[in-house]
């Protein structure tokens, strides 16, 4: 019985051993490939919806042309165009909301609560 025991023993040392051997042969090989593979392959996923286009980054290995004769002419037109982007995208020709107003008003009635004893001035957040 001994015997016995001391068998399955010995196998599972074995089989432990080989299956580290293996993690670790793998894992090498891993690092290996990584570090030799290909380094300049662009990794960008597709866009899925429609939406997700308007955000999409442009490549980063476009650069700024600047071989033509307007270099400047070119960099006010992409400011122009990045201002008129943002512009739609945060909606800033919009009015604001009453809600957002309101909001706004008690935070200046809070800051004039809070300011007050300390700067003896009334109305400390005055904007006219």
């Amino acid at each position: 019985m001994k015997r016995f025991i001391k068998k399955i023993v010995y196998w599972l040392q074995n089989l432990i051993s080989k299956r580290t051997d293996a993690a670790v042969l793998i894992g090498l090989s891993l690092i290996f490939l990584s570090a030799f593979s290909y380094q300049n392959i662009p990794i960008q996923a597709a866009t899925l919806t429609p939406e997700a286009t308007e955000y999409h980054v442009p490549n980063p290995d476009n650069r700024i042309n600047l071989d033509n004769n307007n270099p400047i002419e070119n960099l006010q037109e992409n400011l122009k165009y990045t201002a008129d982007n943002v512009r739609e995208k945060l909606n800033l020709d919009e009015p604001l909301p009453e809600s957002t107003k309101d909001f706004l008003r008690s935070t200046e009635q809070k800051i004039d609560e809070t300011v007050e004893p300390i700067t003896g001035k009334q109305k400390y957040y005055d904007h006219n």
